[in-house]
């Protein structure tokens, strides 16, 4: 952006409008600083998929116009970067705590209008069953009520962590041509744990490239 007016909406933060007013701001900047500044207070959960077809052709197009391609094993490893970068931006400084995700395998795009909402577990958005090797697995509508649920810590039931299918792995250790599902390392056993003074509320996004 060079129009002035254009950045307007950013005058809460000099940075960010900086940053437009330079064409260089990312709409991941927007989101990280949204997160830290405006949603400071709130629990913030995240719901996406991994090869989620819609955004891929969507930041595709923006990126390199039309007919361009950008793989699934692309978009998911740049995603989980995203992510790390939520996370550490936050880490200690938010009442609400730890931003968390939800990582479905597959390629649906949105889950909260949709039926899949109440059966999607991080293994896919229409998967029956609710244990695999013996573990038992949380569906997303079960996973969303521990978000908007006063309480916190890795052994209380109304404590929102982490969720995602596949063995854990550095993304530096992770080739471009990795098949098969992993989870980020970096943000594995998070959980939305508030500070005692915070206010409870619940904010559901999918991510940005």
């Amino acid at each position: 952006m060079t129009n002035s007016s254009a950045c307007d909406f950013l005058d809460w933060n000099g940075r960010l409008k900086a940053a437009c007013l330079e064409s260089t701001l990312k709409l991941q900047d927007i989101t990280e600083a949204t997160i830290n500044e405006k949603l400071r207070d709130a629990r913030v959960a995240v719901i996406l998929s991994k090869a989620d077809d819609t955004q891929i052709k969507y930041y595709a197009a923006i990126d390199g116009g039309e007919g361009a391609q950008l793989d699934e094993k692309t978009f998911y490893k740049d995603m989980q970067r995203i992510l790390e970068s939520y996370a550490e931006s936050g880490k200690g400084q938010r009442p609400g705590g730890d931003v968390v995700t939800f990582v479905v395998d597959g390629a649906q795009h949105t889950f909260m209008p949709e039926d899949v909402f109440y059966t999607a577990l991080t293994t896919g958005a229409d998967n029956g069953t609710t244990t695999e090797n013996g573990e038992n697995l949380k569906r997303l509508v079960d996973w969303i009520a521990d978000v908007i649920t006063p309480g916190g810590g890795k052994n209380n039931q109304s404590a929102a962590c982490e969720q995602c299918h596949g063995a854990l792995r550095s993304l530096d250790d992770v080739d471009d041509d990795v098949v098969g599902p992993y989870c980020d390392k970096a943000l594995a056993d998070r959980c939305a744990i508030p500070f005692p003074s915070a206010s409870v509320a619940a904010a559901a996004a999918t991510t940005e490239l």
